[in-house]
C-alpha cells in the first residue's frame, strides 16, 4: 500500500498491507530474533536494511524486491536488490545520510540473478 499509517510490524503480519517502513521493520524483527546483526535504513521517501552476514554488511531492499507488489519497480525487476552494496543501491535510485550507518560492500554472498 501507499501511505503513511501502515508502517508497523503488525501491519505485516497481521493486516497484510504495508509501505517500506513497514516490510523493514519487520525484516529487522525476524532477523534480530535470529540473532542476525541488521541496521535500518531510511531516506527521505523510502526504508530497507543492511545486514551483517559472515563479518561483511549487505544492503537488502525488501520492498522492491517483493515479486508481488507492482510499485515502485516492475515485476521483471524484483529480486534484484538482494544482498548487494551501497553503491549498487546509490546507482539505482536510493539516497541517504550515510553518517553513522555501515557501509554494504559484501559481495561473498551477493545475490546474482
Amino acid at each position: 500500500v501507499e501511505g503513511d499509517e501502515d508502517q508497523s510490524v503488525y501491519s505485516v503480519f497481521i493486516q497484510g498491507e504495508t509501505v517500506c517502513t513497514g516490510y523493514s521493520n519487520a525484516m529487522t524483527m525476524l532477523l534480530n530474533y535470529k540473532g542476525v546483526e541488521t541496521v535500518g535504513v531510511a531516506s527521505e521517501g523510502h526504508a530497507w536494511n543492511l545486514v551483517k552476514l559472515e563479518e561483511e554488511w549487505y544492503a537488502v531492499d525488501v520492498t522492491w524486491d517483493d515479486p508481488v507488489a507492482s510499485f515502485p519497480v516492475p515485476r521483471a525487476m524484483a529480486h534484484q536488490y538482494f544482498n548487494v552494496t551501497s553503491e549498487f543501491l546509490r546507482l539505482h535510485d536510493h539516497q541517504w545520510d550515510e553518517s553513522g550507518v555501515p557501509e554494504a560492500s559484501g559481495e561473498a554472498l551477493a545475490w546474482v540473478p
